[in-house]
């Protein structure tokens, strides 16, 4: 008679499915057709420097030229950010010493919104 197959604890628990990943994209950018991230500054993030350049990352599938990302800062005027090595990216300099709420957008040929990213809060201290 030939011998019974014992199955090892190791090998029943390799059968489990893998629990799920938690996603970084916020549940409002889950639920968009598209993404829009500030990637830097972090919330919270402190900028200790007279200069800084902030990262934006957006589906180049929508940017092209009549249709951008941009940025406001403080609930203050759009600024345009240039494209380069797949991100978008805005030059900042000439900020006063507070904390900062930065949102960031893309519009459509037309001009309206497509898109805006949540409110992304950091403090410089320069």
């Amino acid at each position: 008679m030939p011998p019974k197959k014992v199955l090892s604890k190791k090998t029943e628990t390799a059968t489990k499915p893998a629990p799920a990943v938690k996603k970084s994209i916020s549940q409002a950018a889950q639920k968009s057709k598209y993404y829009l991230v500030i990637d830097c500054p972090v919330q919270g993030e402190t900028i200790t420097s007279s200069h800084y350049t902030m990262r934006i990352g957006a589906p180049l599938s929508l940017c092209h030229e009549n249709n951008w990302v941009e940025v406001a800062i403080d609930n203050g005027n759009w600024n345009p950010c240039r494209l380069a090595a797949g991100y978008f990216w805005f030059d900042w300099s000439n900020y006063p010493a507070m904390e900062h709420k930065i949102v960031a957008r893309i519009r459509d040929q037309q001009g309206n919104t497509v898109q805006k990213s949540e409110v992304r809060k950091c403090k410089s201290t320069f």
